[in-house]
């Protein structure tokens, strides 16, 4: 129980720097025996870590074309204005 006499002692002076301590090392707990139990099942939970990165070029991507789309523009023209470059269609 560590410094604290019974629950409502603890509860009463418990700082929010310890609470934040306890509730870290709770999660931390609880995620290392997830991935124990997922290992065991042969489920990699790092393996969809890398799409990320790919859902956010993809979110970026659409935002270009939306943005073209309202400025009657191409999202080429789009993407090269934010590398400081105009490009004009003839």
């Amino acid at each position: 129980m560590g410094n604290w006499k019974n629950v409502e002692e603890l509860e009463e002076y418990i700082t929010l720097d310890e609470l934040e301590h306890i509730i870290k090392a709770i999660r931390d707990k609880e995620e290392r025996a997830n991935r124990f139990t997922a290992a065991l099942k042969g489920i990699d939970l790092d393996e969809g870590a890398g799409n990320v990165e790919g859902a956010q070029d993809k979110i970026e991507e659409i935002k270009r074309r939306i943005q073209a789309k309202s400025e009657g523009k191409s999202a080429e023209q789009i993407e090269m204005r934010e590398f400081g470059l105009d490009m004009e269609e003839g």
